[in-house]
């Protein structure tokens, strides 16, 4: 028995064994040269195992020929073996492109992933760094490609799509969805560190949990790069400082455009955002927005922790903020050292212990022009219901700014002026809102049905218009639009998963929730009567519905008119 069960576990041992070599196969593209012109065709996990493969395995083109060739995916992609890998050191799929200290080897050639999907990539290796579909890259061209169902574990710079996007590289109309655990620094749904590199139209709805510099779509967005119309939805916690839900830190004349995050934020220490921690050096915020919650120690901001030397302007957060220690506001923690923040607001509540206020925790010598706060605080001392605390010197400015007595509970404030919600809203009063650009900025909701009657911000729908081009094409639609009373939603699935269909108005705020179930394969269609959850007809303006799906994410805009 004892020789028939030795010989059970040999043979078993053996199978498996084999079947996960099999599963390493690289199979190379059967069609294409690897040049733009004629880029190779990757329809396989084989295939895109063949990319990143060591010269032991591939020898013949070399890795280095490999990681500078063109791609195009022409399938979706199982990539849900690559949990079946083992390796010396780590499990699960190995990055292409490559960074030490001593040597880099980058992909910089381009992957086109025709709006196909790569599902289940899989890595856990706690002590390493540099891990994502790709490791590091410069100069590179990726696009069109959904990265869908990761786990990525990890230590330092890792992202779902990329662990290091660096020297020019594009990244345009990607996402990812999944989960990202890093044990050390620089971790992001999408990438972990963005250098001197672009992000456009890209998204992450991936949960977040890192240490320091974790954001829900890029950790460190850095040296001249840009994100722009570009979101995250995920949730972001961190055991330190540095977390935003979609940057932790945007830093050296890097710009954030168009963008916005509604997942909740969590950090242990300081510099917590609700779009960004740490807006650092001549870094630029401009028409973004967050809706998460937000919690942290010091410097914590609903869209912004810490803004230094940098400028935020025409954005606005409406989440809750919640500090255990000093310097929180509605928009800003603290802004300091001859920052600017114009034309922004905030409307969440805001809790911590000292230096609170309805915008800004404290403003040390820098700039706030034509602002509004409305939500309530609580907190212990220097409490202001615009500015908690301020320094003043010669690059402070204050500029025809207000805060609501009545919302905030507080009739004093270190900036701005108090007015009531009857002077602040529409028909607004002679003294509020002086000066400002009601042309080319604001606009008044004098039918309150965008803002609750306050002014918002001239076409709020650049902030989600041009940011939906990310996914798979012809899916999602609703007809008659514009519509009155009732639209047809249709989307097509090609395979059985768990849906929901949401309606959510332009402030992000749901509206109604259609659907919750799962479905079969094929086309379905929902009608929208225009009313809520509680029955009640909506106002006429810009909707969004979203659709949620196991392995998928997507939003359109409609228009209501009456």
């Amino acid at each position: 028995m004892e020789v028939i069960m030795k010989r059970i576990l040999t043979l078993f041992s053996f199978v498996l064994l084999s079947s996960t070599l099999l599963s390493q196969v690289a199979i190379p593209p059967a069609v294409g040269e690897g040049t733009i012109t004629d880029p190779y065709e990757i329809a396989s996990l084989e295939n895109l195992y063949w990319i990143t493969a060591g010269d032991s395995i591939v020898p013949d083109p070399d890795q280095e020929t490999r990681w500078s060739s063109h791609y195009i995916q022409v399938a979706d992609i199982d990539a849900g073996d690559t949990e079946s890998w083992f390796f010396d050191e780590y499990q699960g799929w190995t990055p292409i492109g490559f960074w030490s200290v001593d040597f880099q080897k980058p992909f910089i050639g381009s992957y086109n992933g025709q709006h196909h999907t790569i599902y289940g990539i899989f890595i856990y290796n706690p002590n390493m760094s540099h891990l994502g579909l790709f490791g590091y890259t410069e100069g590179a061209v990726i696009k069109n490609l959904g990265v869908i169902s990761a786990n990525i574990t990890g230590y330092n710079i890792l992202g779902i799509l990329s662990g290091w996007t660096n020297q020019a590289t594009e990244v345009t109309n990607c996402y990812s969805t999944g989960y990202v655990q890093g044990h050390g620094i620089y971790a992001g749904g999408l990438i972990g560190i963005n250098e001197w590199s672009t992000i456009s139209t890209s998204h992450s709805s991936a949960q977040v949990n890192g240490t320091q510099y974790s954001g829900g779509l890029v950790g460190f967005s850095r040296y001249s790069s840009l994100i722009q119309d570009s979101y995250s939805t995920g949730n972001v916690t961190g055991t330190e400082g540095l977390i935003g839900g979609l940057v932790a830190c945007n830093h050296h004349s890097s710009h954030i455009i168009r963008c916005y995050s509604t997942g909740s934020v969590f950090g242990q220490s300081n510099r917590v955002g609700g779009l960004v921690g740490w807006n650092h050096m001549d870094a630029l915020i401009s028409y973004s927005f967050s809706t998460g919650d937000v919690t942290g120690n010091f410097y914590v901001g609903g869209l912004v922790g810490d803004n230094y030397l940098s400028n935020i302007t025409r954005s606005y957060s409406t989440g809750h903020v919640n500090a255990y220690y000093d310097l929180v506001g509605g928009l800003v923690g603290i802004s300091q050292y001859n920052s600017l923040i114009s034309d922004c607001y905030s409307k969440g509540f805001v809790v911590g212990a000292n230096f609170a206020g309805g915008l800004v925790g404290e403003n040390d010598n820098s700039k706030i022009v034509h602002c509004y706060a409305i939500g309530s605080i609580d907190a212990n001392m220097n409490i202001g219901g615009l500015v908690g605390s301020v320094l003043t010197g010669e690059h402070f400015a204050d500029i025809n700014n207000y805060w609501n007595s009545e919302t905030t509970g507080l009739t004093s404030s270190e900036m701005g002026e108090a007015r009531t919600t009857e002077e602040m809203t529409y028909p607004h009063a002679a003294n509020t809102y002086v000066d400002w650009d009601f042309i080319d900025i604001w606009c008044v909701d004098d039918a309150y049905a965008v803002n609750d009657g306050y002014p918002y911000h001239l076409d709020p729908t650049l902030y989600t218009e041009d940011l939906i081009s990310v996914d798979e094409p012809f899916i999602l639609s609703n007809y008659p639009n514009p519509f009155n009373p009732e639209t047809k939603i249709s989307f097509t699935l090609s395979s059985q998963e768990q849906v929901q269909l949401i309606i959510y108005n332009i402030k992000g705020q749901r509206v109604r929730t259609l659907l919750n179930d799962r479905l079969e394969t094929g086309e379905h269609s929902v009608i929208w009567n225009g009313r809520d959850e509680t029955g009640k007809l909506m106002p006429s303006g810009v909707y969004l519905y979203s659709l949620v799906r196991d392995r998928f994410s997507q939003s359109r805009k409609m228009l209501l008119l009456k």
